[in-house]
Order: structure tokens, then sequence, then C-alpha cells
């Protein structure tokens, strides 16, 4: 999940990717790809798809696309879902 701790500190407002992945590695070699869910259990309560919950996420797509690229520069696949 996205807005999960270990991925999202809501008291900075910022995406902890670096903490995530290193904590990945630390605990099981690292991830090869990571799925950016983000909807789930909140979607079909109201009229919005998951592409509006993306623009919807702390920061809005340039966000989104920050912690894509900063995945990618570890090496890390990013699914879109």
């Amino acid at each position: 999940m996205m807005y999960d701790g270990a991925f999202y500190n809501p008291g900075t407002g910022h995406y902890t990717v670096k903490s995530f992945l290193d904590d990945g590695i630390k605990k099981f070699g690292g991830y090869d790809s990571i799925v950016l869910w983000h909807a789930y259990p909140r979607i079909g309560v109201d009229q919005r798809n998951q592409f509006d919950f993306y623009r919807d996420m702390p920061g809005g797509l340039a966000d989104v696309r920050d912690v894509v690229h900063s995945c990618k520069k570890r090496g890390v696949r990013v699914y879109i879902n």
C-alpha cells in the first residue's frame, strides 16, 4: 500500500523509497519489482477510478513519478495496477 508507514511518512509528507528499498535488501536481499497499490479497499465507494486515485496520492502524479524514477535508479521495476 502506498499509504503504508514503511513507504510514506505522513508527518513529513514524503515517500520513503530509499529506506523502504534499503530495508528490503537487509531483510531478504531486496526487491526485483514492486506494485504501486493505491486504491484498495477504497475503490468502488465513489465514482473515482484507479487513475483518479493516483492523481489523488500525496504530491500528485509528480511525486508518484519521482517514486518510480527512484526505484528505477535502484534497479527495481515498478508496476502501475
